[in-house]
């Protein structure tokens, strides 16, 4: 289940972002490139914050 504030990954290309809504089977996104789109909840696997930090730390 997804809520408001949640981190998730997009499974088909790996991008990032915030839940902003949720309605039905999708959820309102803010992606980490500033697109807001809806997506289907299938296609997202919520991410925790620690996941985040690693993912943009430069290596």
């Amino acid at each position: 289940m997804f809520a408001i504030g949640n981190y998730v990954m997009f499974s088909l290309d790996g991008a990032v972002g915030t839940v902003m809504e949720t309605k039905d089977n999708q959820c309102l996104v803010a992606w980490e490139d500033r697109v807001v789109s809806w997506a289907n909840k299938e296609l997202l696997k919520k991410i925790s914050c620690a996941e985040l930090i690693q993912l943009f730390t430069p290596k």
